[in-house]
């Protein structure tokens, strides 16, 4: 039979009572003792203690190290005020009616941290830097520095009237841009004015005086005859119908003849047009004469036929002063021609043209 044993927990040796001999039972219980004196409870140096066998009743110092594996935290509510004393500073806690939580800084600031069950970021603010984002009297005020506001990057932006429930106007980007750009928005004019946009996206405003100069002026932006009305001999709806120059025409025919060049052709849309003949420009002068005898001109339509005849007397009408007539009809595309004749003796035309367009 041995004289001790073992303990399984801390390795003391136990003596066995009337076995083991009185000097080795006394040396044996020496360093038994000196080992529970010197045991920590970790493995191998006593039971691990339970948390039924700890009463913490103070502060419990961790000496500035991790509290680790820990599951979670237990807070117990502080009741409806936060805390505020000397030993509170640097403590996250729950306190308030509805048990939110708070952290106390280290100036001893008591930051609400939850409110109403939702995290509480708006009404604390949140900052980062010299950067800051806090609502001020219902405004979200947003800056890079102390009174200097800041940009924000979003998508879209919703602008909404200040009531409930209201509806919201979507102020988006372009669906596709190619670069980033910038518009920048101008000042308020003096008088009611159209806004601009040029190509480096610089908004501004102009009179309406303004725009009447700019659209009737020469350049880029101003707007035409030619670029508003198509002009030549035959043309379509809205266009202006000019026949070439008849050049220096002379005829005997006691017929009605073509006078060379002055045919047009117009697409209408039922408004009345306006035909006439007029000068081609020419320095020499334009006009009709029926030498030694009288004679007539015909303006002819190829679906209404003849549509205004004139006499011409045995003397010049300088640029065919009024041989001009309106006339109207269904919606269609027609030709008009200048027909003259004369009886037995010349007729000539000068440097005239034939003009028609819907009024």
């Amino acid at each position: 039979m041995s004289n001790y044993t073992i303990t399984p927990n801390m390795n003391l040796i136990l003596p066995t009572p009337g076995v083991d001999p009185g000097p080795d039972y006394a040396q044996n219980q020496n360093a038994s003792f000196v080992v529970i004196d010197q045991h920590t409870h970790i493995p191998g140096s006593g039971v691990q203690i339970t948390p039924a066998g700890i009463n913490i009743n103070a502060d419990l110092p961790f000496n500035g190290n991790n509290a680790t594996l820990l599951r979670s935290v237990r807070l117990v509510p502080q009741g409806s005020v936060p805390l505020s004393g000397a030993n509170d500073i640097g403590c996250i806690y729950e306190a308030g009616a509805g048990g939110d939580l708070f952290y106390n800084d280290a100036s001893g600031n008591q930051i609400q941290i939850t409110k109403n069950a939702l995290v509480n970021a708006t009404s604390s603010g949140i900052s980062s830097g010299t950067a800051s984002a806090s609502f001020v009297a219902g405004t979200l005020v947003v800056n890079a520095a102390p009174l200097t506001p800041a940009n924000i990057q979003v998508a879209s932006v919703l602008l909404g009237n200040n009531v409930a429930s209201t509806n919201f106007l979507t102020l988006e980007p372009p669906s596709a841009m190619a670069s980033s750009f910038t518009i920048t928005l101008p000042n308020v004019p003096g008088v009611l004015s159209s806004m601009t946009l040029d190509p480096s996206g610089n908004m501004g405003t102009i009179t309406f005086d303004q725009v009447g100069v700019n659209m009737t002026s020469t350049g880029a932006n101003a707007i035409a005859d030619s670029r508003t009305r198509a002009v030549g001999s035959t043309v379509g709806a809205g266009g202006i119908a000019i026949s070439p120059s008849c050049g220096s025409f002379t005829t005997s025919s006691g017929s009605f003849v073509s006078v060379t060049n002055l045919s047009v052709t117009l697409t209408t849309t039922g408004r009345p047009v306006s035909l006439a003949l007029v000068s081609d420009g020419n320095a020499t002068g334009a006009g009709i004469q029926s030498i030694s005898a009288n004679g007539q001109i015909q303006l002819y339509n190829n679906s209404f036929g003849t549509i205004a005849l004139y006499n011409v007397p045995q003397v010049t009408i300088p640029g065919c002063a009024g041989i001009d007539h309106n006339v109207s009809g269904a919606p269609g595309t027609y030709t008009w021609q200048c027909l003259v004749r004369t009886s037995g003796a010349t007729f000539i035309c000068q440097y005239l043209t034939l003009v028609a367009y819907e009024l």
